[in-house]
């Protein structure tokens, strides 16, 4: 093969190069540009879907991912036709229904002055539907925020026992805290709920009011503590948290 040759087979090969780089480029911006058109379409969906609960012209709309929010625009408490669109406090069952289609179970998870959540259960297990709502003193309605359930064929049969997912906390505790910390409970002290994590997309364990004392060595933290454990069902996933809130 001679050296035209040779110049000639890299410089195809150069040429086929650019051209597969630049191809990846455009195809590659090309599907961003395609997602993203198509969350655009269906946030646009959504809104036209929900404009009769919450008008544009007083509500903003925010959403992805299954999550969305309506916030109620400065002071306006009248549509453009001159109506009161404005939601109240005493919709909010109702408004959670409509949005997210809800079939099952709905029971209030916080209620309080101004602000009241709730959460969807089917066979007494979160589906991972909620609904919050915050209102004024007047009740009128300037927050709604609602995340789409995701869990309604729970496998019950593939959940590891309370006990079991107590002793995977404890020791995701002692990695974290110290083998030195010593608890003042046993499983039997502890309340626990089976809920749904949103940002980890998992059914949990919550074990709560897990008292202990962490004996602090080299300037650590010495006292009593509140940890809280969270355990995935299946015993795959262990998290720690407390009043130190690290």
């Amino acid at each position: 093969m001679n050296k035209k040759t040779v110049r000639i087979l890299i410089g195809a090969c150069a040429v086929c190069a650019a051209g597969f780089t630049l191809g990846y480029s455009l195809k590659t911006a090309f599907n961003e540009k395609a997602i993203a058109a198509e969350e655009y379409n269906r946030t646009e969906i959504k809104k036209e879907r929900f404009a009769d609960i919450f008008p544009t012209d007083i509500y903003t709309y925010n959403g992805s991912a299954g999550r969305y929010a309506f916030i109620k625009k400065n002071n306006l408490t009248k549509s453009a036709n001159g109506k009161e669109a404005y939601r109240r406090s005493d919709d909010t069952l109702s408004i959670m229904k409509k949005v997210l289609d809800c079939k099952y179970d709905i029971e209030v998870v916080e209620f309080s002055e101004g602000c009241v959540m709730y959460d969807e259960y089917k066979d007494g297990y979160p589906t991972g539907a909620f609904a919050g709502f915050v209102y004024d003193e007047n009740g009128v309605m300037i927050e709604a925020h609602f995340t789409e359930g995701s869990i309604y064929d729970f496998d019950e049969d593939a959940m590891i026992a309370y006990e079991e997912a107590y002793s995977i906390g404890t020791e995701a505790l002692y990695k974290k805290y110290g083998e030195n910390t010593e608890l003042y409970v046993t499983s039997d002290d502890c309340t626990y709920e089976v809920m749904y994590r949103p940002d980890l997309k998992m059914m949990c364990y919550c074990i709560e009011n897990v008292n202990g004392y962490m004996h602090g060595k080299d300037g650590s933290f010495d006292g009593e503590v509140v940890f809280i454990l969270f355990v995935s069902v299946d015993g795959t996933y262990a998290e720690v948290a407390s009043t130190l809130c690290y």
